[in-house]
Parts: structure tokens; sequence; C-alpha cells
């Protein structure tokens, strides 16, 4: 019976250790929370403001509470952060990420009705395109692809990528291609295919920059669609 007793009450005891250290935590915990809600919010809020740029920034501080607005327009005055410093990037990344609109979908939602000279004149002024937002810029060139770069894919990759276009696009999207991405896909082809391929290439005469654009959009969402899937990697030769 003792025994019993002596068993009993060291469990009280543990319960009474375990409940005071969770007690302790739990305080400590929530009071992250506080400090985030009074302090912390604020200063996510003066990151995602720089991240916005001046103008956008005071059309969101005129729908703040005053005291909340005055408050952080005096945060803002003194804050050294730039648009593109890493803690502002990452605030603005969380918002993107909350939302699905990140990544791929992002990149994706871009090029989506530009073609193959669009999507080169974005990469050639990166800088002037996306420099009021470095988030987008750098998913653009994470995850859009020219068309030459296609030349970057590996042997397995392009022979399934030639399995999902016509031969008739691929032909007009050869026309005025690189060499490089050219001999890539001759390579990956069996030599009566190839040989075919450089005869409607070579007889076909002018063809409008129109058309050729057209077809070189086709096999860039094919491949974008195939990665997406997880059927081809695309690696970009930087």
């Amino acid at each position: 019976m003792d025994d019993e007793m002596d068993i009993a009450d060291s469990f009280e005891y543990a319960k009474g250790v375990a409940r005071k250290r969770f007690n302790d935590i739990n305080k400590k915990s929530l009071e992250m929370i506080e400090d985030y809600i009074t302090g912390g919010y604020k200063k996510s809020l003066v990151n995602l403001l720089i991240y916005l740029g001046p103008e956008r920034t005071e059309k969101v501080l005129k729908k703040l509470p005053e005291e909340l607005r005055d408050e952080i327009r005096v945060q803002l005055e003194s804050d050294t952060n730039t648009r593109t410093s890493p803690e502002v990037v990452v605030e603005a990344a969380y918002v993107y990420k909350r939302t699905g609109w990140y990544g791929r979908t992002m990149a994706e939602e871009v090029v989506e009705n530009l073609s193959p000279l669009e999507i080169s004149a974005m990469f050639f002024y990166k800088d002037s395109f996306f420099e009021a937002n470095p988030i987008l810029q750098m998913h653009i060139e994470n995850f859009a692809v020219s068309f030459n770069e296609l030349s970057c894919l590996d042997d397995r990759s392009i022979q399934r990528l030639l399995r999902e276009v016509d031969m008739d696009v691929i032909t007009f999207a050869l026309k005025k291609s690189d060499e490089k991405i050219k001999q890539k896909i001759f390579r990956n082809m069996t030599p009566r295919a190839a040989s075919l391929l450089k005869e409607n290439i070579e007889f076909m005469g002018p063809v409008s920059q129109i058309y050729i654009e057209e077809a070189q959009c086709k096999i860039i969402k094919a491949a974008m669609k195939l990665e997406r899937e997880g059927e081809i990697v695309i690696v970009k030769d930087y």
C-alpha cells in the first residue's frame, strides 16, 4: 500500500512539474504573438509598404486608422531598408506564398501570352522591366524559358518534347533559330526524320516572323507544361 501511495505521490509531483513547465513555455509562446502584434506586426507592415513603393504606400496609409498611420509614417521615415533588402523581400514573398501566387505560377502568368521575341526582350531589359518587383523578376528568371534555352535540355527531355509537338510546328520554329538548338533537335531524331526536317526548313522559302514566333511559343509552352508535370527538367545554362 505504501508503495502505491509513493507511486501516486510521485506521479502527482511529476504532473505538477510538467504543468509548470508547460505553463511557462505556453506563456512565452503567447508573449511572442503579443510582441508580434504590438511590434513585429508594425515592422512587417513597414517592410511591406517599402516593397510597394512610395506611390502605393500613400494610398495604403490613407486606409489605415489615423493613430496607426502616424506611427507607421514615423517608422518609414527612420527605416533604412530598400525594396531589395532581404527582410523586405521575405515579407513580400510570404504574402505571395499565402495567396498561392508564387514561383512557377507567377512566371507562367507573365509569359502566358508573350511571343518568344517578347520574352527575349523581357530578359534583355529585365532591370527596367522588373525594378519595381524583385520577386517577380526572380521568378521570371528562374521559371520562364526562351526558345534558345531549350538547347540546355538533355537528350531524353528533347525526345519527349518532340513527341509533344507537330513536325510542322518544329519546322516553322527552327526556320530562323539559333544553330545550337537546331543541332540539338536534329541529333535527337532518327537520321531519316532529321534529314527530312532539314529539307523542309531549307525549301520552305521566306516565312513571316509572326509564324515563327507562334511556333516557338507552342514549343516553349509544351516544354513548360512537361516540366510542370514532372516529365522533363529544364536546367538553364546561366
